[in-house]
């Protein structure tokens, strides 16, 4: 509530009291005012200017107005001055005259607003050097201001034991100093201080540098400021050290990968064995049998094409997990070249038709194509094939059938595998040419461990292709679409090899062959395939069995495996050299194109992975005789 105004008439130049109001005379406390002079009525204002004041509004005839004037006022009439403040108008009075011949003074006494805000003013600086002194005390947390800009204009001890740096260093730096030069160049600093200005506060993780190049996981709170008006005064900014969190986060995730991988390799480990061990249950006892004897012409012949088929399975799945460690180290080599893609489908279906016939289910196959010509590796296009025709055959029960199609549409060759099988559940079709992935429990799982698809995919991928799996649901099929990008090259036929190859084996007669083999079953099938093809053939265990067979006799042809007790295969090779210059192959369980290279660059005319067909080991042979043989 406002004072009531003070009011005073003052006349002539010596300021005479003429007229005062009751608030005005209450003010001096019965002091004697009227008919007075002001210097004498009230002596305590001499020495305070306001007479001055008078005197130049009494003088220039100019207003005069004053806010919150300070006057100090014996208010009590006992000599002692106390504090007053007072909004003040000095109105000068005109005569007829057109002359100044006095000043009505208005005044209100605000004191208490005054001491009020002034208060107010106190409390603020206490509570801002209170807040200072918290901020500059905490020592886990980075808090300091920025300007509108984002330069620093704070610093505490917080911040200098985060970032390392003083404030004397830091301050009117740009804090983006403190972000990374791929967020720098990102934009991230000006991203979150615009986040900020827009929405109030913004929150953030990420790596920050410190002064001597370290980083640290920073959580960032920027908070913009803006005064009573609304206007943007600056951010506040506070960043707290959560590397330890984070490293903890990070130790425990790692921790729930190595469980994950360990139940991975568990389960893979137990899918591998299982895959090994179950071929080997037929050849075991197909081998076992053979041996007993007194089986018919029938059986024996079951038995055999038993046999292979189960050595086959396990080919397979060695050539997977080879396929899917080449994959992963960017080491799988495709030898591209034009083909029709026919052939590549003919090929793999000859060597499917007897698993087929086994399970009893019928093969079906639609050519609506009769050239297509498409560039690609021969031998992963026909695995892709197999890959997805015995699948279709394993998951296909008895009386059922598989189709194959192959079409063009458009600029593309299109291969379509359709099964009348157990079909696929829609919830796995996302992830089902992921590693390891099978449609399929474990109590009805059929084979193979979660590879054959994976590496479908890539292989198709890398011919520019696409592969993608349907099903109706559960007990109604599934169909398997791979599309190629056609070629205008002309292609040449890849040649369909017969499954029963024992027939196409070439005539090795006269050809001398020396065999350095270390496993006894191993030399002995060697040299029994090549010696039924017409071909002398002397064997050693090691290389220096080798080298002293050397001295004494001359093949055309040296079949030599890598991993020999003693001295490799190389070592053999380079000493061999200074004795005969006859054409080497390289066998190896290994079939990396690093351990290829390294082969070849001892000598080594052919390199081959084992285990090898007869009749590509008898062709291969055959083939290095011919280039080795002098001419007529």
């Amino acid at each position: 509530m406002q004072a009531p105004a003070i009011v005073a008439v003052l006349r002539g130049p010596e300021h005479v009291f003429e007229l005062v109001n009751p608030a005005c005379q209450a003010l001096f406390r019965g002091r004697q005012l009227l008919g007075r002079r002001m210097r004498d009525a009230v002596p305590e204002i001499v020495s305070q200017r306001f007479l001055g004041i008078l005197d130049r509004v009494y003088h220039t005839g100019e207003p005069y107005t004053a806010r919150e004037a300070r006057v100090m006022l014996d208010r009590r009439g006992d000599g002692l001055l106390d504090q007053s403040d007072f909004n003040c108008i000095y109105q000068p009075m005109i005569s007829s005259s057109c002359e100044v011949d006095g000043i009505i003074v208005f005044a209100y006494e605000v004191l208490p607003e005054v001491q009020a805000r002034q208060q107010g003013q106190e409390q603020l600086r206490d509570a801002e050097e209170l807040c200072r002194l918290l901020v500059d005390s905490v020592e886990d947390y980075a808090i300091f201001m920025l300007d509108p800009e984002g330069r620093v204009t704070t610093w505490n001890a917080g911040a200098q034991r985060i970032k390392g740096y003083k404030s004397q260093e830091i301050v009117g730096h740009h804090f983006s100093i403190f972000y990374a030069e791929e967020d720098v160049s990102d934009g991230k600093p000006q991203r979150l201080l615009a986040l900020a200005r827009e929405r109030g506060r913004v929150k953030d993780e990420g790596w920050r540098v410190r002064k001597d190049g370290t980083r640290f996981w920073a959580d960032v709170t920027i908070t913009a400021v803006r005064d009573a008006a609304g206007n943007l005064r600056g951010f506040a900014k506070v960043t707290r050290d959560a590397t330890e969190r984070k490293q903890s986060e990070e130790a425990q995730q790692a921790l729930v990968v190595a469980q994950e991988v360990n139940r991975a390799k568990d389960e893979f480990l137990a899918m591998v064995s299982h895959e090994l061990r179950t071929p080997l249950t037929a050849i075991l006892g197909w081998a076992r049998m053979l041996r007993i004897g007194r089986l018919d012409e029938e059986t024996t012949q079951q038995a055999l094409e038993a046999l292979e088929r189960s050595a086959q399975t396990q080919v397979h799945l060695i050539e997977d997990l080879l396929d899917e460690t080449r994959i992963a180290s960017g080491k799988l080599r495709l030898n591209m070249r034009p083909l029709d893609i026919r052939s590549v489908i003919d090929a793999a279906l000859a060597d499917l038709l007897p698993s087929a016939e086994v399970r009893q289910v019928s093969m079906e196959t639609e050519m609506l194509c009769d050239g297509c010509p498409v560039v690609g590796d021969p031998v992963r296009l026909q695995q892709i094939v197999s890959n997805l025709v015995s699948n279709a055959i394993k998951f296909t029960p008895e009386k059922g059938s598989v189709q194959v199609r192959l079409l063009r549409d458009g600029s593309d060759a299109v291969i379509e595998v359709r099964d009348t099988g157990r079909g696929i559940a829609p919830d796995l079709l996302p992830n089902l040419f992921q590693r390891f992935r099978q449609g399929d429990s474990a109590s009805s799982r059929k084979a193979g461990v979660g590879l054959g698809l994976a590496i479908s995919k890539y292989l198709v991928e890398q011919h520019g292709g696409t592969i993608r799996a349907s099903s109706e649901g559960e007990g109604k099929g599934a169909t398997f679409t791979v599309r190629i990008p056609l070629t205008v090259e002309p292609a040449s036929n890849i040649l369909q090899r017969d499954p029963n190859r024992a027939g196409a084996l070439a005539d090795l007669s006269g050809i001398h062959v020396l065999v350095v083999e270390d496993e006894s079953d191993n030399r002995k099938i060697l040299s029994t395939v090549i010696e039924r093809c017409g071909a002398e053939v002397r064997c050693a265990r090691t290389g220096e069995d080798g080298l002293e067979i050397l001295q004494q006799w001359e093949p055309e042809v040296m079949v030599c495996d890598i991993m020999l007790p003693g001295t490799d295969g190389c070592a053999f090779l380079l000493a061999a050299r200074a004795r005969t210059q006859a054409a080497a192959l390289a066998l190896t369980v290994y079939g990396s194109s690093g351990e290829e290279e390294r082969v070849r660059s001892c000598g080594f005319d052919a390199f081959r992975q084992k285990p090898i067909e007869p009749a590509d080991l008898v062709h291969e042979i055959a083939r290095l005789a011919r280039r080795t043989a002098p001419a007529a």
